[in-house]
């Protein structure tokens, strides 16, 4: 998309969320699958991200300041991936 759609002057990213603080991922922990104390013992940052972490990627990205930037994905998951998780 970023490919078809840079001549319009369309940027094209993606922003991908790790573990964020919302109802779906509480309702997830209550299965018991998995606790937030799981999820916090193997985090590189010790906390899970909040949807504010996530809008401010967006807001970055629909602004002035990203304008040279497309055609690439954002992980927004402190450093979990790195992580190997």
């Amino acid at each position: 998309m970023a490919l078809d759609h840079g001549k319009d002057g369309i940027p094209v990213n993606a922003n991908c969320p790790g573990y964020i603080e919302t109802a779906l991922l509480e309702l997830w922990f209550a299965t018991g699958i998995v606790t937030k104390n799981d999820v916090l013992k193997f985090h590189p940052l010790g906390r899970i991200g909040t949807p504010k972490d996530v809008a401010e990627v967006a807001l970055f990205l629909a602004s002035d300041a990203a304008s040279f930037i497309s055609g690439t994905s954002i992980t927004v998951d402190g450093a979990l991936t790195t992580a190997g998780h």
